[in-house]
């Protein structure tokens, strides 16, 4: 199927509407799952048509795969913070853990992660292929730098990542994910994460 508009896909214009596309499928997935929404229903709650759709994304999984793509590259978080001592460390992990967690527990993401989870169940060749490019190891690799100035004592920095993230998305993610239960206001959250980021930190500062 081919748009009705000659806009260039890369002008302003072009990228305005994609924007409004895949901001109308997040709502839209987030709310119903993936089967039950149709291109009609995208393309209407976006205000264009059809074809203008399929131009963009070319078939309903590739939109909801560009979303799900983009959900789980942010919910890794960026590059962490340099830290030069323990306590800048901790205050790295927080911020870091913070923006991810947030980011997480937002609505939109939340919908989105259930959908692909389910769709996922359905089809867990696609799951393992789109999960197969990302790279989950800006905090192992962080982990390793903080091991190598002396800061920390890893020795694994992959186990260590895990823990991290059991302590945080184990506690705030996950359970709203897998069993609704509702989301944890925010100065709760901090709360939480700060105390996972004692914990963890005591198990990998330096004894003296």
């Amino acid at each position: 199927m081919t748009a009705t508009t000659s806009v260039p896909l890369s002008s302003p214009r072009a990228e305005r509407t994609r924007a409004s596309i895949l901001q109308a499928a997040s709502r839209l997935f987030s709310a119903g799952g993936y089967a039950q929404v149709s291109m009609d229903e995208v393309a209407a709650e976006a205000g264009v048509t059809k074809p203008t759709v399929y131009a963009h994304f070319g078939s309903k999984e590739a939109l909801f795969e560009t979303l799900i793509t983009e959900v789980i590259s942010r919910s890794h978080g960026g590059e962490l913070l340099s830290a030069q001592n323990v306590d800048e460390v901790g205050e790295a992990m927080f911020e870091w853990s913070r923006n991810r967690l947030n980011w997480l527990l937002s609505d939109d993401t939340v919908g989105l992660m259930r959908a692909a989870s389910a769709e996922g169940l359905r089809r867990p060749d696609w799951a393992q292929n789109l999960l197969a490019g990302f790279d989950f190891g800006a905090m192992e690799r962080w982990l390793a730098e903080l091991d190598d100035a002396g800061v920390l004592e890893v020795e694994s920095p992959s186990t260590a990542a895990a823990l991290f993230t059991a302590l945080t998305k184990g506690t705030l993610f996950y359970p709203v994910l897998v069993a609704g239960q509702p989301i944890t206001p925010e100065p709760d959250r901090d709360v939480l994460i700060r105390e996972a980021v004692r914990v963890f930190l005591a198990a990998y500062t330096p004894k003296k």
